[in-house]
Formats: C-alpha cells, structure tokens, sequence
C-alpha cells in the first residue's frame, strides 16, 4: 500500500501551527511518552499556545496521523541558546514581527527545516521490586522518577533493555514493527519529495553538533537535547534506519 493512502487527517486548526512553507532537510523522530491511542497527545498539543506539535504521529498499529502537512512546521525541538553555544554554533538572530526586538532564532530555525514524526510510546520504564515495568513518572515531591503504578504494567515481551542504561534509564517500551515500518515509509516517501538523506547518522543517540548545526538527514530528539530520552535505539529501529 502507498503511505500516502494509510494518512489519516487529524482536525488540527491552522492557528496550532505555521502553515508556512518551508525548505526541509531533516527528520526528526520523538517518542509521545503516553499510553496508547493519539487523543491525549492531540489534545495537549491543542490546549498550548506556541504552536507544538509534530506533524504525523503513528500509533501503535502502524496508522500515521497527520496533523498538518510536512510543508509546514510547528515547534517540536525546544532547544535553549545555550546547547549551540555550548557546542560552538554562532547565535543566528531574527526580528520579532512588527518591532524591532531581536531574538535567538537557532532553535526555530531548524524547527522549520524539519519535519517531525511521533511515535506513540510510553517511552522509559522503571522495574519495581515484584519485578513488573511501569512508565517512568516525575514525582515532584521526591525529585526522582517513579513507576507510574496507576497503568497497567507493561508486557515483558514490549520491554527494550538497556544494561548500561540509555539516558538514564533501563527499560523503554518497544516500537511495534508495524510503527517501524510505517516511519520507514514515510522518511522514503519525504526523501522522494524533498531529497532529505536516508544516509545513517551514528551520531543521532547523542546531541549532535551536526543536527544542531542542520545537517541534512534523520536524526532523533536525543540528537538535540541531553535532557530527553526520544526515541530509544530499540535493535529494530536502527535496523530499519539503516536499510533505508
């Protein structure tokens, strides 16, 4: 089946994201970080004023959601001034419409260049003492992550990992294969519609001064900010990135 044929359009206002056209030259994949179906993801995206939002999320069966189209952009990367500064990339500055205030514009930069893709995921786990993995929680009491034992646990059969730990964390929900093959459509679909590089990027699991710096290609949300977990180097997906 084409990919374009499996869309399905999510009734997403233009006043939700930047319906500007814009040259694309990159790939970003997140994770959503919550359980399954796209209307809490959707909804959240809506109650926000900054415009935040990726342009398809793909469900756990494989289904792409699209909120707008990749010709346009909405915020996804939220990268501070100080991760290219740290990394030694020159401030690019913009002036704010309609005054002569001047601000960063790095981050939205590459936020219109890019072309986000969600995949619906619980994203980290922790392991309680019975043995069962939960979602990873924020307690803000406690300033630690918790198993969120108000879901069900997770399948063992659905938990990636990671001995040595992947940003922190040891356990991550796995993308199901039908997700995974989906993106792999879509980033071969948008490299036919923008020349976007399906060439592998070894660096993607760290931030990258590549992707920092607008390199052409795939990359993930960890490829940009220490701080997130998205998404996790799950065996099969880095298969699939890099047979495209």
């Amino acid at each position: 089946m084409n990919i374009l044929d499996k869309i399905v359009t999510v009734g997403f206002p233009p006043d939700k994201y930047y319906r500007e056209f814009t040259e694309k030259s990159q790939i970003v994949l997140h994770h959503t970080v919550s359980g399954k179906g796209i209307d809490g993801d959707v909804a959240w995206w809506l109650s926000e004023k900054k415009r935040i939002a990726t342009a398809i999320i793909v469900d756990r069966d494989g289904i792409p959601w699209q909120c707008f189209s990749s010709r346009f952009w909405g915020h996804h990367l939220g990268i501070k001034p100080k991760v290219f500064t740290d990394n030694g990339i020159p401030l690019v500055y913009r002036t704010c419409e309609n005054s002569k205030i001047l601000y960063v514009a790095n981050n939205e930069i590459l936020n219109e260049r890019s072309i986000g893709i969600e995949l619906d995921n619980w994203g980290p786990l922790i392991c309680t003492g019975n043995g069962k993995w939960y979602p990873a929680r924020w307690d803000i009491k406690k300033k630690k992550f918790v198993p969120n034992t108000f879901t069900a646990p997770i399948p063992e059969e659905n938990v990636q990992i990671y001995p040595d730990k992947f940003r922190g964390f040891e356990g991550f929900e796995k993308y199901s294969k039908p997700q995974l093959e989906t993106v792999g459509l879509l980033c071969q679909y948008w490299n036919s519609k923008y020349s976007i590089s399906m060439a592998y990027n070894d660096s993607m699991w760290d931030v990258s001064k590549l992707a920092l710096q607008g390199f052409p290609g795939i990359w993930a949300h960890v490829s940009y900010r220490s701080d997130k977990s998205d998404p996790h180097p799950q065996p099969e997906l880095v298969s699939m990135l890099k047979k495209l």
